[in-house]
């Protein structure tokens, strides 16, 4: 998505999106233009996601990297029973789902969106890093 509509909440996307285009194709854009036409506007819980992905990166990563250090540590309790390691990164990954769910309240917030989509947006997020 063009950062121009990045932050353009839901209800506004397509009006925005609109703008953008007829603003790219008066500057002699016209494909540009009509690749941003082909935008669709973004769920609620998607838009909410984005925004937590955006403002709030650092914790994604480190959920990111406390999901890589469990599946390390199932692994080698698999292979060498290392209980101790995975019981430690099973507390980071608590800790890191912690700092995101605080992110996601935030920007709930902050947007003044229903707290209903929180755990929507987590799932989502959550998705998105273990893809």
């Amino acid at each position: 998505m063009p950062e121009d509509l990045a932050e353009v909440p839901p209800e506004e996307f397509v009006a925005a999106r609109d703008e953008l285009a007829k603003r790219l194709k008066a500057d002699g854009k016209a494909s540009e233009a009509a690749e941003v036409k082909k935008l669709r506007k973004p769920t609620v819980t998607r838009w909410i996601a984005d925004q937590v992905l955006r403002h709030h990166a650092a914790d994604v990563d480190a959920l990111r990297r406390a999901l890589d250090k469990v599946a390390a540590a199932q692994e080698s309790a698999i292979t060498g029973g290392d209980r101790a390691a995975l019981s430690e990164a099973t507390a980071q990954r608590r800790e890191a789902v912690t700092a995101l769910e605080r992110a996601v309240d935030d920007v709930i917030a902050a947007d003044e969106r229903p707290a209903h989509h929180r755990d929507e947006v987590l799932g989502a997020i959550e998705a998105d890093v273990t893809a």
